[in-house]
Parts: structure tokens; sequence; C-alpha cells
């Protein structure tokens, strides 16, 4: 079975098209997470403070939307 056929086997099933939409949404969720911490840590301890963060503080912020 080509990785085609079992794509389209797999959204044709409701359940299956929903866990799949899920699952990208989630992996999505997690490099973007990523992405953010990178770009928070890459800063310096003045600019980080200028918004009102610490680095301590960069997860929370990242984690919560902040």
């Amino acid at each position: 079975m080509s990785t085609a056929t079992l794509i389209g086997t797999i959204t044709e099933d409701p359940i299956h098209a929903n866990w799949l939409a899920r699952t990208a949404a989630r992996i999505a969720k997690s490099l973007r997470h990523r992405s953010d911490m990178k770009r928070l840590e890459a800063m310096d301890d003045r600019l980080l403070a200028d918004m009102g963060l610490s680095r301590g503080a960069i997860e929370y912020a990242v984690d919560r939307g902040c």
C-alpha cells in the first residue's frame, strides 16, 4: 500500500481524519513554541526587560502565549 493510498484511506474515515488534524495541530504548535523559545532566548536581558520579561520567565510566557 502506497503512502498516498494510506493517507487517502485515513482521511476518508471521520475518526481518523479528526485524529490526523489534531496531531497536525499539535505538531504545528510545538514547532511554533520551539521557534518562539529560540527567538526570545537569543535576545539580551535588556531587551527582555523592555518587554517585561526576565530570562527565567521566557518558558512561562511562551507556554501561556503572553
